[in-house]
């Protein structure tokens, strides 16, 4: 075995490093626990902020009002979907109707059915939900007719800039 000037010592053709810079099994052992333990606190802290910086999505129940609330003022946030309720006949001669509406501040969405009083017969009842939205700040009359049946609910919004 020789040794060049480099340090770099040489048997038979081979190289070999010197001992100072050949691997220590159990120096590579921490290294590779050491490297384990790096990549496993970085994943947990990088979990862990995306955990706390995703917010809750659950969206608040959407408020609905029923007959019982007619000839009342209701304050609701503007931008933010309510509901009004009323029981109507399947199959009669009139269903709820919106009669009166001010569209610059109330935006109609839709209607749906829900609870019928029976299934697979003729008649019975059920309940029409009515969606709306407030979109400007004020009050407004919100007013739905059924036979000679009137309700009149005002809706004040508030809170939009």
């Amino acid at each position: 075995m020789s040794n060049d000037k480099s340090g770099i010592a040489k048997t038979r053709g081979c190289l070999t490093l010197p001992r100072s810079t050949r691997r220590n099994p159990a120096l590579t052992l921490f290294k590779r626990r050491s490297t384990m333990k790096i990549k496993s606190f970085l994943f947990f802290a990088f979990f862990s902020s995306f955990l706390f910086c995703t917010k809750s999505t659950t969206p608040e129940p959407i408020v609905t009002y029923t007959k019982a609330d007619s000839g009342t003022t209701k304050t609701i946030d503007a931008n933010k979907e309510f509901n009004i309720e009323l029981n109507e006949c399947v199959g009669c001669a009139d269903v709820w109707k919106i009669t009166q509406l001010d569209t610059t501040r109330i935006e109609y969405i839709g209607k749906a059915y829900s609870n019928p009083s029976c299934t697979n017969c003729v008649g019975g009842s059920h309940d029409a939900t009515f969606s709306f939205k407030a979109i400007a700040i004020g009050s407004s009359t919100l007013e739905l007719a059924y036979f000679s049946d009137t309700v009149r609910i005002t809706i004040m919004a508030v809170g939009l800039d």
